[in-house]
């Protein structure tokens, strides 16, 4: 069996669109969803609502941290980590502003959402969660760019075959005594790859494969959104998450 790997979307519906038409021409009808579909980006109701109308290809779907700002409501400090500096007012008012973009029906669609999953698939145990979580539901110590060490800390006493999470923006794949941890990078926000990241698993009679792949889109079209649309901190978003003014 191949599955889509996709995460941290961030509301960028044409990057949304290049990987599913990607996964079309490969052939894929499973997809897993590592969540933050919304934040960041110019089109939190589109992308969505683009994965509502396709919940007959969506194997799993769990929420993001962007998710739970909607659910929960924001935080004071950036990803409720310890170290982390204040939100600043503009920051936000950059999440307001996404969240007022969606419709009541899209907020219930995420509030279903589980914080985690496991499945089972071809006798392999995977955990999806968006980042690694303890037992209260809070994101263990952030890496960007984690060791295998630090991954497997991270994830210890969960006991799978897979690992898949996202958060970090970064492609990490990792193979260890036959465990695999894989985070398919950002799919939404290109920062320092002019493309939209994802990965294709395949499972089949025992043996895992997977593909990292990075798809060319129209950036230069969601940026140029952002900067018509003018919502909060669209010239930091811009430079931040798209590496261009």
């Amino acid at each position: 069996m191949k599955i889509g790997i996709i995460s941290d979307i961030h509301s960028n519906i044409d990057a949304l669109i290049a990987v599913f038409n990607k996964f079309q021409e490969e052939n894929i009808n499973q997809i897993i969803c590592l969540g933050d579909v919304i934040g960041i980006g110019p089109y939190p109701q589109k992308c969505i609502q683009y994965l509502m109308d396709r919940d007959d290809v969506i194997k799993a779907f769990v929420r993001g941290n962007h998710e739970n700002y909607l659910l929960k409501g924001i935080p004071k400090r950036n990803h409720n980590e310890k170290n982390a500096k204040p939100l600043s007012e503009e920051e936000i008012a950059t999440h307001i502003w996404n969240h007022k973009q969606l419709q009541p029906k899209q907020v219930e669609f995420i509030s279903k959402l589980k914080n985690r999953d496991v499945l089972e698939i071809e006798n392999k145990k995977i955990v999806l969660e968006h980042y690694p979580m303890d037992n209260k539901d809070k994101f263990k110590k952030f890496y960007k760019i984690p060791t295998l060490e630090q991954i497997c800390e991270n994830f210890e006493n969960k006991n799978a075959d897979i690992y898949l999470f996202g958060h970090t923006h970064t492609q990490i794949y990792y193979e260890n005594n036959n465990k695999y941890f894989i985070n398919p990078g950002s799919l939404g926000c290109p920062i320092n790859t002019n493309c939209a990241c994802a990965g294709i698993l395949e499972i089949k009679n025992n043996n895992i494969k997977y593909e990292q792949l990075e798809i060319k889109y129209d950036i230069h079209k969601v940026i140029n959104d952002i900067k018509t649309i003018k919502y909060p901190l669209n010239n930091f978003m811009i430079k931040c998450f798209y590496g261009e003014y």
